[in-house]
């Protein structure tokens, strides 16, 4: 087990324990203070806001891992009604290509102290390679195309299949709060691989309570942004062999 010590102007220290598990750096004490008060001195101010939303965030739920629903952003919100009829296409489960290094599994993110030390996990609520390709079938469809949705290339009969290697879904706090969303995409068709690329999506925001709201909307504009880089580049090609 390790102790977090949270030490907080005017209220008296308080431990608390977390397993090993779920703390990446076990034996390492945090301390955070905000009574550090020096006039003037404005550029102290985040690190206070830091310092009490990060105790406020992990001493109330201690260290179990925080559960974040992945959604889509505005497309959930308000989907944008079909610009043509394109075709009909498919969308493949993406394999998961994810690396250790980041987070896997249901992991896709981590909390940190002011020291840069992972001190809580963060969780999809959904699988997040699913969301993955999830967020390009609603892309994809707000173009105009008909999406069939189906386990692999090989399962989808003569339809141009977008293809995928999902290499990263990750969040990470320190200061502010940084989303990615990283994946390899082409299109197969009748076991002939028409088109590559890599698709990027990155957002930043500064985050005050760290809050499954503020992961949730950060890791939803990350979303948006890797389908505005990614979708435009598989629409002519998948236009061209799309069934109509």
């Amino acid at each position: 087990m390790t102790d977090i010590l949270m030490l907080v102007y005017g209220r008296p220290p308080e431990t608390i324990t977390c397993p090993k598990t779920s703390l990446p750096h076990p034996g390492v004490t945090m301390y955070l203070t905000i009574s550090d008060r020096r006039t003037g001195q404005a550029e102290g101010r985040p690190k206070h806001r830091a310092a009490i939303a990060l105790f406020l965030a992990v001493g109330s739920s201690g260290c179990a891992p925080m559960r974040v629903p992945l959604g889509y952003g505005t497309l959930d919100v308000n989907p944008p009604a079909p610009k043509t009829e394109a075709g009909q296409i498919a969308v493949a489960r993406f394999d998961d290509a994810r690396s250790s290094e980041y987070a896997t599994g249901d992991e896709i993110g981590q909390m940190r102290n002011l020291y840069g030390m992972p001190v809580k996990k963060i969780e999809g609520s959904q699988n997040p390679v699913l969301w993955v390709s999830g967020g390009l079938v609603n892309g994809l469809a707000a173009e105009g195309f008909t999406v069939e949705r189906v386990e692999s290339a090989q399962t989808a009969g003569a339809l141009p299949t977008v293809v995928g290697k999902v290499s990263k879904v990750f969040v990470d706090t320190y200061m502010a709060q940084t989303a990615w969303v990283d994946a390899e995409v082409g299109i197969d068709q009748r076991g002939v691989r028409l088109f590559s690329t890599s698709c990027s999506g990155e957002a930043t925001q500064t985050g005050w309570w760290g809050t499954e709201e503020e992961y949730r909307s950060i890791l939803a504009l990350a979303m948006e942004n890797f389908l505005k880089a990614c979708v435009p580049k598989l629409t002519p090609i998948l236009s061209q062999y799309a069934a109509k």
